[in-house]
């Protein structure tokens, strides 16, 4: 499947997953059907016992490298996948995630060949829910110094790395459980204080279903935020944060309600119609 050349850049996909034989398929899947030859596939597995292994199998083949053992947790898992990559880049596409069509990294592939010092590719994601009031909306917008010290700007999913050097930044810092991929783009962020490094690419990457991780942890999410930029911010952007906490914590205790009553998705639904942001 991997072919790297001198001309472009080897790009390393990344799958982590742990008991998740239903959704884990449709990523694989999704990975092996993009245009482009030009990447490598990587799965982590953190021991399954449901039947996600089989599924692995079906297909490993096709897959350059796999394993399954036991880990401290997500960001371990993907911290693994990148010291099994070889690739210029890497990007987590993790169980359920897809890439919005096959032409995904294709547009990656041309971006990093034109676009010149690129250390963080990135571009926009759609988050989408299931049931009667299924929704699927836009999330992600350019990182500045302004989005990224207030508020999380970026899905994960629809980012790529110059595996270099997201291994030099120490790769994610497993004392965030929830946040570690937001820590690690802001140490990184500081490192560069012109903003230089990172590369915007306008086009829709990944769909991602809600109700992951950081959404089942919102308040924990809070909390590690909050104490992230105790650690980094001053002045008005430790303020911000300030704010930002109290919302993840109303969110906390909100949420679950509007789920209760069957109005989370209704109230999603009018909010990504009214703001433009509504994916068909």
């Amino acid at each position: 499947m991997s072919s790297s050349s001198s001309e472009t850049p080897l790009i390393s996909i990344i799958t982590v997953v742990y008991n998740d034989r239903d959704n884990v398929e449709q990523t694989i899947k999704s990975v092996l059907s993009q245009d482009c030859t030009n990447f490598e596939y990587v799965v982590v597995d953190g021991k399954s016992s449901d039947g996600t292994l089989d599924v692995i199998k079906r297909y490993e083949a096709r897959i350059d490298r796999w394993v399954s053992e036991s880990d401290k947790g997500i960001y371990d898992a993907m911290n693994k996948g990148t010291e099994l990559a070889r690739g210029t880049f890497v990007n987590y596409l993790n169980a359920g995630d897809t890439f919005y069509d096959e032409k995904v990294l294709g547009k990656v592939e041309q971006a990093l060949m034109e676009a010149g010092d690129i250390d963080v590719l990135y571009g926009r994601a759609v988050n989408r829910t299931e049931g009667e009031q299924a929704v699927r909306y836009e999330k992600g917008e350019q990182i500045t110094k302004d989005t990224l010290f207030s508020r999380i700007p970026f899905c994960h999913q629809a980012m790529f790395f110059r595996r270099e050097v997201f291994l030099k930044q120490g790769g994610y810092d497993l004392q965030f459980k929830v946040i570690a991929d937001y820590a690690w783009t802001v140490r990184y962020a500081l490192s560069r204080p012109d903003m230089t490094g990172f590369h915007f690419l306008d086009e829709l990457m990944v769909e991602y279903l809600d109700g992951g991780f950081s959404f089942q942890n919102i308040r924990l999410a809070g909390d590690e935020k909050l104490r992230l930029a105790k650690q980094h911010f001053s002045g008005k952007y430790l303020w911000k944060n300030y704010l930002t906490y109290l919302s993840f914590r109303f969110k906390s205790v909100i949420i679950p309600l509007m789920e209760k009553w069957q109005l989370l998705s209704r109230y999603r639904n009018i909010k990504y119609r009214l703001s433009g942001k509504m994916v068909p």
